[in-house]
């Protein structure tokens, strides 16, 4: 992405500040589907079990606001939930508000369905999706497309994530082209119970991105620079799943390797 400079002090640095924002939550959203109604995704946020990953969002060091992504077992299926709350204040004023929710049910280890829903700053978008015999099906308030049937949303926590040359834009429903390279050595990434060793892979295409991954391909930390400014902006981990809040979790595909048997709850940063 290429930064363009902005006036810090003056009324329209604060605009593209939300701008940036509006841009950068785009990242992080989007899939599938037709209108969902409010009851549909009021009902996802009501399925949070306390075994989720928890970041503080910060922009140059600032908190913006916060982005979980929580794990429940439902039978055999693994259900996704995704939430984001970002809020820019400028003189205690709010001048940007963005709301995500997003619902993924995985079946078998592939996307079975999605739905997503967006408040941008008042403006809002939906996407769902679903597995067919077709490939993934989408539709979305842009339009509507047949996916393969093997995609992986753009919500980062999946483990092949680092592998994907595609990823399914969770806001748009639109397809990403993306090409991933991973750091030759590791690195170490602070976390709630201490340090841990992990890889980064530098994303670009579509997305621009940088993620970090352990051994078990768990999803750790995520920064990038911002659209608009080319601010920071910085996922810090504050929470990581537990056995004691998700004992179901353990062992379970694609997320019980993540699964911890301490409580590692740090809550989110404090500005």
């Amino acid at each position: 992405m290429t930064a363009r400079t902005s006036s810090r002090t003056s009324f329209a640095g604060q605009a593209s500040k939300a701008l940036t924002v509006t841009l950068f939550a785009a990242l992080f959203l989007g899939l599938l589907a037709k209108q969902a109604s409010a009851g549909d995704l009021d009902q996802v946020s009501a399925i949070h079990k306390k075994s989720d990953f928890g970041f503080s969002v910060l922009r140059e060091g600032d908190a913006i606001g916060n982005h979980s992504i929580d794990f429940t077992r439902r039978g055999e299926d693994l259900v996704v939930d995704v939430s984001i709350d970002l809020e820019v204040k400028f003189a205690f004023i709010t001048v940007y508000r963005y709301t995500h929710r997003n619902q993924e049910i995985w079946r078998d280890g592939q996307l079975y369905s999605i739905k997503t829903k967006t408040d941008d700053d008042g403006t809002e978008h939906w996407v769902k999706g679903r597995a067919s015999a077709e490939g993934f099906v989408v539709e979305s308030d842009s339009g509507n497309a047949v996916l393969p049937s093997d995609v992986i949303p753009s919500s980062y926590w999946h483990p092949d994530t680092p592998k994907a040359e595609t990823l399914l834009n969770t806001q748009t429903g639109e397809l990403a082209q993306i090409n991933v390279a991973a750091a030759a050595s590791k690195s170490y990434v602070p976390m709630p119970w201490g340090q841990e060793a992990a890889r980064s892979f530098e994303i670009s295409g579509d997305v621009d991105l940088n993620l970090w991954y352990d051994d078990k391909g768990c999803l750790l930390k995520m920064n990038f620079a911002a659209p608009g400014d080319g601010s920071q902006i910085d996922y810090v981990p504050a929470r990581h799943p537990v056995s004691a809040s998700g004992p179901s979790l353990a062992g379970y595909p694609l997320i019980g390797d993540c699964v911890r048997l301490e409580m590692t709850s740090i809550g989110p940063a404090q500005h």
